[in-house]
């Protein structure tokens, strides 16, 4: 009878301990799984931070100039483009210029047809009419890029003295810059026109 009783509790204790070790395995388990997750986020933060870092680093560096023709009577200019730096970047994929509006406050909910500004690019279509963005087109580093501008007219209310009203204000410009592997790049500059005889 006493053997029997010692066999018993030895079961029991047998299967106490069994119990613990499975609760102790599984509260390992969990708090590993759980370690391996914050592993696994603080990994993907610093990766994140350090993609950020990386493409802000990469910032492409634009020189933009825009020339008017020699003679006033032609109502033409050329941009030019050149990726310039920085150092860790040797090309771009895809470059599209756009022509800035000037007055959307004037329209909140849509884009005008018709774009103010001292400048347009010519359209690729048949009908030649204005086009507010050139591209996409590739562009290696200091390997130069120049496209048409044509002349807008201002409208007739937007004359004073014989002059628009953005005469001798800058183009604005915005250049979207794409390179595989990062987020796309969106550059604001503002060029001041000169003309070809001040080269």
């Amino acid at each position: 009878m006493r053997e029997a009783v010692v066999v018993a509790t030895t079961s029991l204790v047998v299967s106490i301990v069994a119990a613990v070790a499975a609760v102790v395995a599984t509260a390992i388990a969990l708090a590993s799984a759980r370690y391996t997750r914050q592993q696994a986020n603080a990994a993907e933060r610093a990766n994140a931070i350090e993609t950020k870092r990386l493409h802000t680093e990469l910032t492409p560096e634009l020189a933009i100039k825009v020339i008017l023709a020699k003679s006033e009577m032609i109502g033409a200019a050329s941009l030019n483009i050149r990726l310039t730096g920085p150092a860790g970047l040797d090309r771009l994929d895809a470059v599209t210029l756009r022509i800035r509006e000037d007055r959307l406050q004037y329209w909140p909910r849509r884009t005008p047809e018709k774009i103010y500004g001292p400048f347009t690019f010519l359209s690729e279509s048949r009908s030649g009419e204005p086009a507010r963005e050139f591209g996409p087109f590739t562009l290696a580093k200091n390997e130069p890029y120049g496209t048409v501008l044509k002349v807008s007219a201002p409208p007739s209310t937007k004359i004073i003295d014989g002059r628009s009203e953005w005469h001798d204000k800058p183009v604005r410009v915005e250049v979207t810059c794409q390179r595989d592997g990062y987020e796309p790049w969106i550059i604001l500059a503002e060029v001041m026109a000169i003309r070809a005889n001040d080269l």
